[in-house]
């Protein structure tokens, strides 16, 4: 784990922290791999962007909408529609 990632769990409450770490360890290496890899894009791509808090919905959809000009949706890590709660 890196140490943006660990800085991150630090800010995580207790109950999450664990639950978060318990989901890491339960990975197979390959998968675990692609995640970080994944994860540190999301993060360069946001420092790039200046985003203080990278778990705010707006910057998710915008990194996802970001990725849809380049990747194939069938690439996408999930379907950002069906997956976050719609505000309204």
């Amino acid at each position: 784990m890196d140490s943006d990632m660990e800085n991150e769990m630090e800010c995580t409450p207790p109950e999450l922290r664990e639950a978060a770490e318990s989901a890491m360890n339960m990975l197979p290496v390959k998968s675990k791999d692609r995640y970080e890899k994944t994860y540190r894009a999301y993060r360069d791509w946001c420092n790039d962007k200046g985003v203080p808090n990278i778990g705010s919905e707006n910057v998710i959809l915008a990194y996802f909408a970001q990725l849809k000009k380049h990747k194939k949706p069938s690439t996408l890590l999930f379907n950002v529609e069906g997956n976050l709660e719609r505000k309204g």
